[in-house]
Parts: C-alpha cells; structure tokens; sequence
C-alpha cells in the first residue's frame, strides 16, 4: 500500500494477512477444544423460486432442442429437467408458510 499502513484482513485487526491459509477455528480459552460456529443451511422461499426460475428456463431450452431433434438422448434430458422443475415446486409448496 503507498501510505505504509496496514489494513485489517479478515478481522484480523492490525495483523498483516499472512503467506498461508488462516484457519477460522479458534482454540477456546479453558475448554482445550476447538468451537466453530455454523451457519445453517436454510434455503430461503426466494432463492427457491430463482431456482424454479432457472429450471423452467432450461427445461423450455430441452424442450425446443426436443422438438428439432427427437431422439433417445434429448427425451433422456427433457425427463430430467421436467423432474427438477417437479422436484423444486414440490420444494417450494413444502416451504410456503
């Protein structure tokens, strides 16, 4: 940096970022054992509709290249993405509150 000073990284305040890879675990004073916090994995009604979205898009993709070229492969993958668009509406109805 050209005024010298040193940024915090990663909030690591004051430390320069160092040559290797930092762990996020840190030991816990008077327990001898590491805690890591986890962030759960919820899948918000949002992002499954995005995915819904996305699916749709490809399945209406599978579809048109079905209709140019039908044959045991295309059939094969237009299966494949009716099911996921089903798998992600069944998804979404199971979410709604």
């Amino acid at each position: 940096m050209t005024d010298g000073t040193e940024r915090a990284i990663a909030g690591h305040s004051g430390v320069p970022e160092p040559s290797y890879p930092v762990s996020s675990v840190e030991l816990v004073t008077g327990t001898g054992s590491q805690e890591v916090t986890m962030s759960p994995s919820v899948t918000t009604i949002e992002e499954i509709d995005l995915e819904i979205s996305v699916a749709y898009i490809a399945l209406g993709s599978v579809r048109g290249r079905f209709e140019r070229s039908p044959n045991a492969d295309t059939a094969r993958l237009l299966e494949q993405a009716q099911a996921e668009v089903d798998r992600l509406l069944d998804e979404r109805l199971a979410a709604r509150p």
